[in-house]
């Protein structure tokens, strides 16, 4: 019986790293908070708090639901995304209870793979703020090209641009034309011509694709994960441009 509950317990600590990590795809998709405070908080009680009873039986099973609302409580005060601004891409911006808001300040002492892996997040955790932070509301041309000169100046700033940030650029780019009030002013086609143009132009600016980094055997088996799990939408992001033009 002891062997059996130890054998559990390092199941669920061997699925809590990518677990954790998993996690950080509601922060990048989801609008609300609240989903992403709750799967945290699921996360640390049947990855770590069921582990720590299994592992060490005189902890009491009375502190369990304490430290789960210590953690919730946590986890609704700290943000998915970090408070630093967006000027600067290379900045936290994952919040701090996220995977990649905890390992992106270590990862030059880290595999190529993870590297690769935390830069591609902390990229789209960044558009992902850059989406929230859009004026409510653009009133005339000369604000829209005004603003829109701003945020391609601001894209343009990573070192290393991820293809797969382009789904994020593109939500980016929709929300700027939906938040233009002028449409008299404007054609509607004349607003497709402009998001047809800039997903041509980020394209051509984004190209660092991870599903074609070839990576040392230290960083074996991240490396085949995340080669597969971006290549999903690298190599098909074309294809979804070219349905809609």
């Amino acid at each position: 019986m002891k062997r059996l509950r130890y054998l559990f317990a390092a199941f669920l600590l061997l699925l809590a790293m990518p677990m954790w990590r998993f996690i950080d795809l509601a922060v990048i998709a989801s609008p609300w908070a609240w989903i992403v405070n709750m799967l945290l908080t699921s996360w640390f009680g049947i990855f770590v708090l069921i582990p720590a009873k299994l592992l060490f039986p005189k902890f009491r099973t009375i502190f369990i639901p304490f430290a789960l609302g210590i953690f919730m409580a946590s986890a609704y005060f700290i943000r998915p995304l970090s408070k630093m601004s967006t000027t600067n891409p290379e900045f936290n911006h994952c919040g701090p209870l996220t995977w990649t808001g905890v390992f992106y300040p270590m990862r030059g002492v880290l595999s190529e793979a993870h590297m690769d892996d935390l830069e591609a997040r902390n990229q789209l955790c960044w558009m992902r703020k850059m989406i929230g932070r859009i004026p409510d509301k653009l009133e005339s041309a000369a604000e829209l090209a005004q603003y829109m000169k701003i945020t391609r100046d601001k894209l343009l700033r990573p070192q290393i641009k991820f293809r797969v940030t382009l789904p994020l650029i593109t939500i980016f780019q929709m929300k700027i034309l939906a938040n233009y009030e002028s449409n008299e002013a404007i054609p509607s086609l004349t607003e497709g011509k402009l998001f047809l143009e800039g997903i041509t132009f980020w394209q051509d600016q984004y190209t660092t694709l991870i599903s074609e980094r070839k990576y040392g055997p230290g960083s074996w088996p991240h490396s085949e994960w995340i080669r597969f799990e971006y290549g999903l939408m690298e190599n098909h992001w074309d294809g979804i441009i070219e349905s809609i033009r």
